[in-house]
């Protein structure tokens, strides 16, 4: 574009330009040397330094050049925050504003920190962080004799500082009056001088009140204490969309659907009430953490449809990574904006990042009003075309073109979830091939070997299973393969390479080394062809059956034959334990503070290697033994002094194998019956807001998982959705196997749980899994067969976290010892192996030691 005129360089400067004509002219600016030395120029002009303050506007550096990277993302991100504060005749400048992020493509505000750095305000705990922000308001509060309590807000007992939003700060309290805890929402003491934002946190109260839905926070009253307004809501005890993605990157297909319907069930119920929300994102919807229920907040960049309020011409309003190019460009917005928003935050879901999500603000507006999303089949490989669908029509630039309704989107997602046939997003073709090969291959018929087979398998043997009929067409340039029955069958062709997949799973697959296969026909084994499978590489089998003789398809004989079964057995060879795991060193005992006659056992590493959870029988405890922690401030550093867990974990039962999640904010163990529980052994959770934090007290975990019997040594995926654990449950005779359930999000129960099956278990003992940070390894003791000691590690692989897992390998010589080894566990590096070993303990050791650790060779 041409170089602007000096009327749209001081327009910009004033902020009168919307938010996409902005970014436009900005990207220009950013090349160009002569425009930045004429806002430079501009800048010094003192009528314009006048109207920039009244306008809420950074101050320009003292060279734009310079600071040209800088200036424009925190001007880009003013003009879209927050256009209507500060615009009043005679308002004064907002220190929200003047003190603008340094990084502009922050979606929220500073994030609430733990309470674990506190001080002392009235006697209560704040965060350290919030401390000088809660001391505005000692003189706020009305004093309390409780000590729990920070001090009095109109009849409600303050309790914690929760963090600070764009309109105030949020309290944790106490309704004394109807005995419910609360959160209390307070104008901060530096924003309530200005009537613009006294307005907008009024009507934020006004307008959320007057909605009550099941998928929206409840506004349970309102009022104003000592001259600042403050509205009082539900509180959720959970955490935001914003924090599930930090946590998981992304959610299942199956989970964003659950998300999704219930968002749009709020909005529906928003809108048919006459708001638009504007600000639908990750970090404004909440979600429970017991039910998982999905509930939008903040509402304080609403408005009323059908009224102008304080709503701006030329004024963008929301978060630019999730806003509608309307709202970007100034223009008039309804409820259809709120769905461009949401289908950005499903988008994030899907993917692990909103669609437009740039280096800077500037660059993000621009991707939003002239650039497509990059589609979700793109960019996952396990999202239903059915939901990207879906996600792609509410994204669509012109309002008019998408999805017109919250109550249609959530129609369509409702249909969406009870469906049974979900295609993958994106199917794999050859460049150039038509989308209908089928067509596309029938002339090839004539020409062709033609083979109809029906694959199956038996998964109690631990064989690969995929259950179809199908036409094989074997020509002498390759073969084509072509799904005739099973529409749960997706068939993709690339040269000479055919794969199958079933839709909604994944895709089959077999481990390198040698295979058996056996074609049988009404239960009787007719052909057995014996070949190999090299690592990475691919080997297409294609047998068939012409009366009495069998022969394989190169006989180039056309036949048509009856579904018959192939079996595809694992192959069963000795492996070196190297080639899998890795060389270690010789274990050592590990070697910290400890009593003379204290047994240390079933050791837990944190993923950094800094914090150890450990079983002890150390003097000072609250039972048979308890669970303690050891802490060091790095990996090369020795363990400090033992610190039990406390009288929230421990009891006067037995407690012990503790597993620890990957972010540190769950702690499962088991715990002897003497603790209550229903079985010999149940399995127990305790939770924290962060690693910083107490850990709360325990529960037993509820539902199916813990039976009458026996549950130990729990381990959980990386994700923190799948958990191993061992159980003497039915059918074992009292001998521990493996078994594992999965849950849906971090804050439901597990469901369903499913034994490893055979492939895993063996007729001995087998317990104490843990699944390594990569969730690729899964390292258990087993007293099996081909065991060196009376217990053994053993170790199964797998390629990726959505395939089983191999068949398990003795750790080797390296690792295990003629005595009994235990509870193993790795660092997230997967460089430090910690596990529990009553081998001989040597000249190193002290008495009772029994953890010991092992380096990985060669990293």
């Amino acid at each position: 574009m041409s170089c602007p005129t000096p009327v749209q360089l001081e327009s910009l400067l004033e902020g009168r330009l919307d938010a996409a004509s902005s970014s436009h002219l900005i990207d220009h600016v950013e090349s160009c040397r002569r425009c930045q030395n004429a806002l430079e120029k501009l800048a010094e002009n003192e009528s314009i330094v006048v109207r920039r303050r009244n306008a809420v506007l950074p101050a320009a550096p003292v060279s734009i050049r310079s600071n040209w990277s800088e200036f424009a993302d925190r001007l880009a991100s003013v003009l879209v925050r927050e256009p209507e504060i500060g615009n009043e005749p005679g308002s004064k400048q907002s220190d929200a504003f003047a003190n603008l992020h340094t990084d502009a493509r922050s979606e929220t505000d500073t994030p609430v920190t733990s309470l674990d750095d506190a001080t002392e305000v009235s006697g209560a705990k704040v965060c350290s962080s919030n401390a000088e922000q809660l001391s505005a308001f000692r003189d706020f509060l009305a004093p309390s004799e409780l000590p729990e309590v920070i001090g009095l807000l109109d009849g409600y007992e303050i309790i914690e500082l929760l963090g600070e939003g764009g309109m105030g700060v949020v309290f944790k309290a106490r309704d004394p009056r109807l005995n419910r805890v609360v959160a209390v929402k307070v104008m901060s003491p530096r924003l309530s001088g200005n009537p613009a934002h006294v307005r907008r946190f009024n009507r934020e109260a006004q307008l959320a009140a007057a909605v009550r839905h099941d998928h929206l926070v409840t506004i349970y009253a309102v009022g104003q204490w000592r001259e600042r307004p403050y509205l009082v809501m539900e509180l959720i005890d959970g955490g935001t969309l914003r924090e599930m993605l930090n946590t998981q990157s992304r959610l299942s297909a199956s989970e964003v659907i659950r998300l999704g319907q219930q968002i749009s069930a709020g909005l529906d119920a928003a809108h048919s009430a006459g708001l638009v929300h504007r600000d639908i994102k990750p970090a404004n919807v909440l979600f429970e953490r017991t039910t998982g229920r999905a509930k939008i907040t903040d509402f304080g960049l609403a408005y009323q449809a059908e009224s102008d309020g304080l709503t701006e011409t030329g004024k963008a309003i929301g978060t630019p990574k999730y806003m509608a190019p309307e709202q970007a460009k100034g223009l008039p917005v309804d409820q259809r904006t709120d769905l461009f928003s949401l289908g950005s935050l499903l988008y994030a879901l899907c993917v692990g990042h909103s669609p437009f999500e740039a280096d800077s603000v500037v660059s993000t507006i621009r991707r939003l009003c002239d650039q497509p999303e990059e589609p979700i089949g793109n960019c996952v490989d396990n999202i239903p075309q059915e939901l990207a669908a879906i996600i792609h029509a509410m994204l669509r630039k012109d309002p008019d073109e998408r999805i017109q309704t919250a109550a249609e989107v959530q129609q369509r997602l409702a249909k969406l979830a009870s469906s049974e046939t979900l295609t993958p997003s994106a199917i794999a073709r050859p460049a150039g091939a038509p989308s209908n090969p089928r067509k596309y291959l029938a002339p090839l018929f004539a020409a062709a070997t033609i083979v109809v087979l029906l694959l199956t398998a038996s998964e109690s043997l631990g064989w690969t299973q995929l259950t179809t009929q199908v036409i094989r067409i074997v020509r002498p340039d390759g073969e084509i393969v072509i799904d005739v029955s099973d529409p749960a069958i997706d068939v993709s062709v690339v040269g000479d390479h055919v794969s199958f997949s079933r839709k909604g799973s994944s895709t089959v697959s077999v481990r390198p080394g040698q295979y058996k296969v056996t074609l049988s026909q009404d239960g009787r084994p007719i052909k057995t062809e014996v070949f190999s499978i090299e690592s990475r590489g691919h080997r297409e089998v294609t047998m068939t059956f012409q009366g009495k003789s069998p022969t394989t398809a190169g006989d180039h004989v056309a036949a048509t034959i009856a579904p018959k079964q192939m079996l595809i057995e694992p192959p069963h060879k000795s492996i070196d334990p190297e080639e899998v795991i890795g060389r270690w060193s010789d274990p050592i005992p590990l070697g910290f503070p400890k009593l003379d006659d204290e047994i240390v056992s079933r050791p837990e590493i944190s993923r950094d290697g800094l914090l150890l959870i450990y079983e002890s029988d150390r003097a000072g405890g609250y039972g048979r033994t308890d669970l303690w922690m050891t802490m060091r401030d790095s990996t090369d550093q020795p363990f400090g002094q033992p610190v039990n867990l406390g009288p929230d974990i421990n009891s006067e039962a037995k407690d012990s194998d503790p597993c620890l999640s990957a972010d540190q904010c769950s702690l499962i163990f088991n715990s002897s019956s003497h603790r209550g529980g229903a079985g010999k052994n149940d399995l127990y959770v305790s939770t924290r807001k962060s690693k910083r934090d107490r850990f709360s007290a325990a529960t037993r975990i509820e539902g199916m998982l813990n039976g009458i019997r026996s549950e130990s040594g729990a381990t959980l995926s990386p994700d923190g959705l799948t958990m191993i654990f061992a159980s003497e449950r039915e059918g074992r005779k009292q001998k521990e196997e493996l078994w594992t359930t999965r849950r849906v999000t971090v804050t439901d129960p597990f469901s369903k749980i499913t034994s490893l099956g055979l492939s895993i278990n063996s007729n001995g003992r087998d317990k104490s899994p843990f699944l390594t940070a990569d969730g690729l390894q899964l390292w258990f003791v087993s007293d099996r067969y081909g065991t060196s000691g009376g217990r053994d590690l053993w170790v199964c692989v797998r390629q990726s976290d959505n395939e089983p897992f191999g068949e398990p390998i003795n750790a080797g010589p390296q690792i295990n010892s003629t005595a009994d080894e235990e509870s193993p566990t790795l660092t997230g590096d997967g460089k430090l192996l910690f596990f529990e070993s009553s081998r001989s303990r040597g000249p190193e050791s002290t008495a009772g030691e029994t953890i010991w650790f092992s380096r990985r060779l060669g990293d």
